[in-house]
Formats: C-alpha cells, structure tokens, sequence
C-alpha cells in the first residue's frame, strides 16, 4: 500500500527534494549517486520486480505466470507480437533477462536468444 510522505522544509542550504518520496534528500557525502533499487525498474506505464531469474510486470498474478505464453526473443513469434503492439513491446523487453508482461489480456514470458557456443 502506497501512503503519503510528507517533511517540512529544512533548513539545511544543502538539501535538494527527493522526487521518489515526496520528502527532501539529506545531504550526500560523497559525488557517487547511489545505485537505483536493483531488483525494481519502472518502464513506461509499468512496474518490474526481479523474481526467480526473471523481470516481471507488477500486474502478473501467480496463475498468469504459470499459464505464460513463452516467445523466445528474436524469433518469428517475437516479431510478430512487436508488431502486433506497434512498438510498445520494445520498452517492456528492454532486459538482459527473461521478462514476464502482460499485453492486453495475454501474459507473456520473452526469453533471451541463447548465445551461441563456440
């Protein structure tokens, strides 16, 4: 559940608003940003959460995983659902991992091209 933060304005010269929680950032020691969360990326309109090896749509329901239509990325069936959501597609697969989606009312697990072995 979401809820509300709110701070009061310091007065702390230093302090620049945090836009991820509404609040202000303290005062950071060193020029080094710090690493996003590495298990959650928000891509467009969606939200992903590394689970089991994969990235998967917040909006994936355990049934929905277990019924995934698999397309391994780069074949036919691959293009063809590019094509079949004009360009949407590409944002939501933009991972190095498996990735779990739903596209209209289907649920999709995209996986990587194995690289070939010499």
């Amino acid at each position: 559940m979401l809820s509300a933060i709110t701070a009061a304005p310091s007065s702390r010269a230093g302090n620049k608003p945090n836009l991820t929680s509404g609040g202000f950032a303290e005062d950071r020691v060193s020029d080094k940003s710090e690493p996003a969360d590495s298990n959650l990326r928000q891509v467009g309109q969606k939200s992903f959460f590394r689970k089991n090896k994969l990235w998967q749509d917040s909006t994936v329901t355990d049934e929905q995983s277990k019924n995934a239509i698999r397309v391994k990325q780069f074949s036919r069936e691959y293009f063809d659902l590019a094509a079949k959501h004009s360009g949407t597609l590409a944002k939501y697969i933009a991972f190095d991992e498996p990735v779990l989606v739903n596209l209209d009312d289907k649920t999709y697990q995209i996986d990587p091209d194995e690289p070939e072995k010499s």
